[in-house]
C-alpha cells in the first residue's frame, strides 16, 4: 500500500462525533500517516482516546437547546448553530488548518458551510441525505445549500452517492469506509461445535433484528435436528422489546443478546458465526457485512441499496427480499446443510473485501483526495 509523504505536514481540522467508531477510525488512521489531526465535536468525548494518541479536541455543545420546546427550542436552535460557527472560526483562526472536513452533511456539514472556510470537504453518512432531507422544505433547501458550499463530497458507496446527486450536480467521490484486513481475518478456531446465525448492529427498527428473530424461529422449527443459537451482537432502544419478542415466539433460550462488544473484538465474533445475518429496512453502505465477509463468514443479507453493493448475490452471500423473513430462513436451513458453499462463499467473500474495501487503501484514497484540495 502506498505511503505518501509530504513536503510539509498536513493539518485536517475534521468536524465529527467524538464517540463515533467512523471518526475514531479516520482520526487515528490519518494521524497515523503523518497527518496533524484536530477534532471539533458537538458531543464530548466519552473516554481517553484522541489523548491516548495526541489529537487535540475542541468540544461544543451544540444541543443544550432540546432541554427547551416550542418557539423558545427554534430560538435557542439558532442561537447554538450560530454560536458553534463562530466558535469554529476561533479554532481555525488558531489551528490554522490546510482543510476542513466535515462528516455528516448536517449539524457539522453546516457548521462548516457557515465558517466560509475553504477547502470544504464533506462526508455523507446516510440520514443526513436519506431521511433528513424529506422532512421539511427548509431542511431540503439546508442539504443543497450545504452540498453547494462544499469544494468536495463524499459517500462510503455507490447507493449513498446517487442518493445524495439528488440535491447537487456535483461529482461526488466514493471512498468506502472498509475494514482492515489484517485485523478481520478468518481464524475458525472461535466455532464451538454449535450452528451459529448472528448479526452486529444497532438494536433499532431500522435494523431490523425483529425480522432475524423471526425468521429464525423458522429456521428452528424447520430444522429441529440442527444445534442452533442466534447471537444478537449491539445495544439499542428496542432491546426490551426484542427480548419479548423472543420469548413471546417460545425462542428466549436459543437468542443470546451479547450487548455492546467493542471493535478489536468483532473479528472473534464474526468467526463464531456459520452466518451472518443483516435483515435491515434501510442500508446505504452495509459495514457490517463486509467485516463479516472479511472473515470469510457468509452473508444473508436484505435487497437494501447498500448491502445489494457490498455482497454478491449467490457468490459471496445471498440477497433476501426486503422484509421477507420466511425467505432469510429458508435460505439458512440451505446453507445450514451445504457445508461446501458455504466454505466457497466464505472465501470468495474474503477475496471481494480485500480487492475492493481494504481500509489502508480506502485511507490513501482519501489521502490522495486532500492532495487535490491542497495542491
Amino acid at each position: 500500500m502506498p505511503v505518501h509523504s509530504f513536503r510539509f505536514v498536513m493539518k485536517i481540522l475534521i468536524l465529527s462525533d467524538a464517540q463515533s467508531i467512523h471518526t475514531k477510525r479516520w482520526v487515528s488512521s490519518l494521524s497515523g500517516r503523518g497527518i496533524k489531526v484536530v477534532l471539533f465535536t458537538i458531543k464530548p468525548e466519552s473516554d481517553n482516546f484522541y489523548s491516548e494518541i495526541g489529537v487535540k479536541v475542541y468540544t461544543f455543545d451544540l444541543f443544550a437547546y432540546k432541554n427547551y420546546s416550542g418557539i423558545l427550542s427554534l430560538f435557542k436552535s439558532i442561537s447554538a448553530h450560530l454560536k458553534a460557527v463562530s466558535y469554529l472560526k476561533h479554532v481555525i483562526k488558531q489551528e490554522t488548518p490546510d482543510i476542513l472536513h466535515a462528516h455528516y452533511a448536517t449539524s457539522y456539514g453546516l457548521i462548516a458551510a457557515l465558517s466560509s472556510f475553504t477547502p470544504f470537504f464533506l462526508s455523507v453518512w446516510g440520514s443526513d441525505v436519506y431521511e433528513f432531507p424529506y422532512k421539511s422544505k427548509i431542511n431540503r433547501l439546508a442539504v443543497k445549500y450545504i452540498l453547494r458550499r462544499a469544494n468536495y463530497i463524499t459517500s462510503t458507496s455507490m447507493a449513498m452517492a446517487l442518493q445524495t446527486s439528488k440535491f447537487t450536480t456535483k461529482k461526488i467521490e466514493v471512498i468506502p469506509f472498509g475494514v482492515n484486513t489484517d485485523h478481520f481475518n478468518d481464524t475458525p478456531e472461535f466455532k464451538d461445535g454449535r450452528f451459529v446465525i448472528g448479526t452486529v448492529k444497532t438494536l433499532s427498527h431500522n435494523y431490523g433484528i425483529d425480522l432475524l428473530i423471526r425468521s429464525y424461529k423458522l429456521f428452528s422449527d424447520e430444522n429441529p435436528g440442527i444445534d442452533s443459537v442466534l447471537e444478537v451482537v449491539g445495544d439499542g432502544p428496542d432491546r426490551e422489546k426484542l427480548e419479548i419478542l423472543s420469548a413471546q415466539l417460545g425462542i428466549a433460550d436459543k437468542v443470546i443478546f451479547r450487548g455492546y462488544i467493542d471493535n478489536h473484538r468483532l473479528p472473534e465474533v464474526y468467526n463464531s458465526f456459520d452466518l451472518a445475518v443483516f435483515l435491515s429496512r434501510r442500508e446505504s453502505f452495509g459495514v457490517s457485512a463486509v467485516e463479516a465477509a472479511s472473515c470469510g463468514t457468509p452473508v444473508i443479507a436484505s435487497a437494501t441499496d447498500g448491502f445489494k453493493e457490498v455482497v454478491e448475490d449467490g457468490v459471496t452471500g445471498v440477497i433476501v427480499p426486503l422484509e421477507d423473513y420466511e425467505a432469510a430462513a429458508k435460505v439458512m436451513g440451505e446453507l445450514a446443510h451445504d457445508v461446501q458453499r458455504r466454505g466457497q462463499m466464505g472465501r470468495a467473500a474474503r477475496e471481494r473485501v480485500i480487492s475492493m474495501y481494504d481500509w489502508n487503501r480506502n485511507v490513501s484514497e482519501m489521502i490522495s483526495l486532500y492532495l487535490k484540495g491542497v495542491l
